[in-house]
């Protein structure tokens, strides 16, 4: 049914916890493995020496989810900056993902405002299916 799922991460706790129902979903269907991290540029430069701290962050959240993924399953990773959530629907359209599967931290009120909610707005745009995960018991 799936050939190909993608895994938008930001390697937080909520979405390494997510991350299991991926390898789960692409083991049983046997599909290749789409890892994503956007550097998030929508708060600051892509000059300055936050975006580059933020972009060894996400190459060390796809290092450390390429590691934890089960024997057998073929894992494509990559990192983009911009907009995450245009940057997700944009790379599953160009790569022809099946279905996306990414966590949902549950912010509410003035922390949903502030921070949006990229996982929605996934929802909202993307013409593939999308699986949102929330993890309970999350610390975040």
């Amino acid at each position: 049914m799936y050939e190909s799922v993608l895994f938008p991460t930001d390697g937080s706790e909520t979405a390494t916890q997510a991350r299991e129902h991926a390898f789960s979903h692409a083991a049983a269907y046997d599909a290749s493995f789409h890892i994503l991290s956007v550097t998030d540029t929508r708060f600051y430069t892509t000059s300055g020496e936050e975006f580059e701290r933020e972009t060894v962050k996400s190459e060390q959240v796809l290092n450390e989810t390429t590691a934890a993924a089960p024997e057998g399953i073929t894992v494509s990773a990559v990192v983009r900056d911009g907009n995450p959530a245009d940057e997700i629907v944009s790379y599953a359209d160009k790569q022809e993902i099946d279905l996306i599967i990414m966590a949902t931290h549950g912010r509410k009120g003035v922390d949903r405002f502030l921070h949006g909610s990229i996982t929605e707005t996934v929802l909202r745009t993307a013409e593939q299916p999308v699986l949102a995960v929330r993890v309970q018991n999350s610390s975040e």
